[in-house]
């Protein structure tokens, strides 16, 4: 029997045990669903005896009931652990994966204490991505601190000397007068695009935690 076959079967004695409801979500439409699942509502699977799970297609967190899902999607994701199922009741409103890269995620005009080094907590990044680096925005001129996921706000970070990047859960904690932390140009910032959004998310989210 192949490895494959193996998982599989594992997955079917899972399913003997079943979850009648299940988050059910993507981080397409709604971050809080990679970012904070803990506090969605779990909805009843359309079919009864289903498990649960929370997969990741190309940087988007998707949760679910897995009668949803066909036996090669199930197989794949055994083979390339970029899925978990469960079989309890909104068992899938953990953090996935556990290795989810963290970062401190504020705005100065959102959060005056973002340019302390003890603000909040790190938050997970909204979009996965598994070596994602965790980025500090200063400009003087603009009266602006950011902190967040550099994959959620690229173009602020375009010219990578126009910020502090760093690897490393919550490694975005300097103090704002850290002389390691650039002093951006207004270039930086008229690049800055639609990415803002999933920033904006993240700041919240991070408020709320």
């Amino acid at each position: 029997m192949s490895n494959t076959q193996i998982l599989f079967c594992l997955f079917l004695i899972v399913v003997g045990a079943s979850a009648e409801s299940c988050i059910q979500c993507s981080s397409d439409g709604n971050p809080v669903c990679a970012m904070a699942p803990q506090n969605m509502m779990a909805k009843t699977c359309s079919v009864s005896n289903s498990t649960c799970y929370t997969r990741v297609v190309s940087g988007v967190t998707v949760r679910g009931c897995t009668a949803s899902l066909n036996s090669t999607i199930i197989e794949a994701c055994y083979m390339n652990g970029t899925c978990r199922t469960c079989n309890r009741t909104a068992c899938n409103n953990e953090i996935f994966p556990a290795s989810r890269p963290t970062c401190y995620q504020c705005d100065s005009s959102m959060s005056p204490n973002c340019t302390q080094s003890s603000f909040a907590i790190p938050s997970p990044c909204p979009f996965y991505k598994e070596d994602d680096r965790c980025f500090i925005y200063k400009s003087t001129k603009r009266n602006s601190f950011v902190r967040g996921c550099l994959s959620s706000t690229a173009n602020l970070c375009r010219n990578i000397s126009q910020c502090y990047v760093c690897n490393g859960h919550g490694c975005n904690d300097l103090p704002g007068n850290n002389t390691l932390i650039p002093n951006a140009s207004d270039s930086a910032w008229r690049m800055l695009g639609v990415s803002l959004s999933l920033l904006l998310i993240g700041i919240l989210l991070s408020n709320i935690a």
